[in-house]
């Protein structure tokens, strides 16, 4: 045994592996668990066409010294919130968009005074601004727009884009 000293864990973990990969190999179905992770995840992905469509948002604003469209940097605009709420609060034009009485409760479940509601509706357009007028975009607007993209698979081409929702948010 002194001879080969690390016998033992390659034959176990070679016994621990190698089996659900041969399995995997003849048989998908046969997996034992999901020990065999694809580029996709455990998801298989969606071939449309000979296309492969994906959904992608993007923010664009105006730039200050011409009335042309450019990327926004999210992180930078939108700092202390996380980006997997961006898209709600965004959907919502920034939570501003009424939905009954639901928007800016109070703690006892009231709803807010008109005098409140313009207050803080005042603070959600100044927050924006400041960080849009340091990025060089114009303060009053941005865009919020989702689009597909269609991949075409083991091609290097630009992919094909369709606009499908396009919002203009207006800040006053």
């Amino acid at each position: 045994m002194r001879r080969y000293p690390h016998l033992f864990g390659f034959l176990g973990l070679f016994l621990l592996l190698v089996p659900p990969f041969v399995l995997t190999t003849l048989r998908p179905s046969l997996e034992p668990y999901p020990s065999i992770q694809l580029p996709a995840g455990g998801q298989t992905v969606a071939v449309v066409d000979g296309e492969i469509p994906y959904r992608t948002r993007s923010l664009l604003c105006f730039d200050a010294h011409a009335d042309t469209l450019r990327s926004v940097d999210e992180k930078a605009l939108f700092h202390p919130i996380p980006r997997q709420l961006q898209p709600y609060i965004l959907n919502r034009k920034l939570g501003l968009e009424l939905l009954g009485e639901t928007t800016f409760r109070r703690k006892t479940g009231r709803p807010l005074s008109e005098v409140e509601r313009q207050r803080r509706t005042e603070e959600v357009f100044d927050y924006f601004q400041t960080r849009l007028a340091a990025q060089g975009c114009r303060e009053d607007r941005f865009v919020h727009r989702t689009q597909r993209l269609h991949l075409i698979p083991n091609t290097f081409g630009q992919p094909r884009k369709t606009i499908l929702r396009e919002d203009t948010i207006r800040l006053r």
